[in-house]
């Protein structure tokens, strides 16, 4: 009986692990404010037990720290519009609150051509301004997808935000701007007196 709950259990968790994951990845570098970030939404492990699962639609709300990033747009991915455009839809009326949904056009089997074997693709790309110093959590909510055979809402969703830290930029204090004109004046000052 033992081995037979550990079974399960182990089972459990390995298709809870496999569930479809919406991720949010970028460039692992030190940022500072006046920069630019591009932000990737990403889908991965689109429900491996079941691969006639194709995502026809998406939709999230992407909470960040309105007082350090400001939103500049959105690049939609090549995933969901194969033939026929889809219909994209972002809101950021509300500061630190982004809405972003796209839904296809295409017949599951168009989808199919552009999705199958993928294990993983970008939905969306989002583009921020650095407006301020600070920590940014980027938190993913009200997660759906949409398989395009059935059109069924995907059940099993896991998100996955992430975590941006702008530096202020360092400036050097004047003491260090003096000791460097003092250094300069000595040299050019020996540099005569070796002359002569």
């Amino acid at each position: 009986m033992k081995k037979l709950l550990l079974l399960i259990t182990t089972w459990l968790f390995a298709f809870a692990s496999q569930a479809t994951l919406l991720s949010l990845e970028f460039e692992d570098l030190d940022y500072q404010v006046g920069d630019s970030v591009a932000v990737n939404l990403v889908i991965s492990d689109n429900d491996p037990f079941n691969f006639d699962k194709i995502l026809a639609g998406f939709a999230v709300d992407l909470d960040f720290n309105g007082s350090v990033l400001t939103f500049d747009s959105v690049v939609f991915g090549n995933n969901l519009n194969v033939f026929f455009d889809s219909i994209q839809d972002f809101d950021n009326s509300i500061s630190g609150l982004l809405s972003i949904s796209e839904d296809s056009l295409d017949l599951g089997d168009d989808l199919l051509t552009v999705q199958n074997g993928l294990s993983r693709f970008v939905l969306a790309t989002i583009n921020f301004d650095i407006a301020g110093a600070g920590l940014n959590l980027f938190t993913l909510s009200n997660a759906f997808l949409t398989e395009a055979n059935l059109n069924n809402t995907l059940d099993v969703v896991n998100v996955r935000g992430a975590q941006l830290n702008v530096a202020a930029a360092e400036v050097p204090e004047p003491s260090v701007f003096a000791l460097f004109l003092v250094a300069g004046l000595a040299l050019v000052a020996r540099k005569k007196s070796i002359v002569k």
